[in-house]
């Protein structure tokens, strides 16, 4: 997870954007364990093609959850977006 995020925060994106990106990418790759997971058991058990979807698809609700709680446990990237730029805090 730290190289992806030093590889975002590289980019010169709007903060959104890079949130959407990792959220994507961890999705795709724990959706793609979770479909080797299934591939392996459906042998045995868990043999429909709905319980493919359920171990493919949640762990892409996973993905978000995890890059918000890596974002909030880390303060979420430190180089300010276009769109941040043009908020003015108080003081």
């Amino acid at each position: 997870m730290k190289r992806l995020w030093t590889y975002i925060e590289g980019k010169d994106w709007r903060t959104a954007t890079k949130y959407i990106f990792a959220s994507l990418i961890l999705g795709t790759v724990f959706a793609l364990a979770g479909l080797a997971v299934w591939l392996i058991i459906r042998n045995w058990a868990f043999s429909t093609w709905g319980w493919m979807v359920c171990f493919t698809g949640f762990p892409i609700i996973f993905a978000w959850v995890y890059v918000f709680l890596y974002e909030c446990s880390h303060k979420g990237f430190s180089s300010p977006s276009k769109l941040d730029s043009n908020f003015s805090h108080p003081t």
